[in-house]
């Protein structure tokens, strides 16, 4: 589930265990001054939070910072 925490901004977060301590992850959308919507750090996302996420509008840009996350991402149409 999505959470604003400010104008345009909201956080979806997951629990993770990175070599045995809880760091957790935290993906971020932001929307666009064209109302489109940029994904950083994507997780993976519920049914809720897809649909959150298409209320919000249309994800243009997703952001991956680093290749541990990108060889678990799966991108469908």
């Amino acid at each position: 589930m999505l959470k604003a925490i400010d104008t345009d901004i909201w956080v979806a977060e997951q629990p993770l265990k990175y070599f045995g301590l809880e760091v957790g992850k935290r993906m971020t959308v932001i929307r666009l001054s064209s109302n489109k919507l940029m994904v950083i750090s994507p997780i993976k996302i519920d049914n809720s939070t897809i649909n959150d996420l298409n209320q919000l509008g249309e994800v243009i840009y997703i952001i991956v910072p680093n290749l541990s996350r990108s060889a678990k991402l799966k991108i469908t149409g």
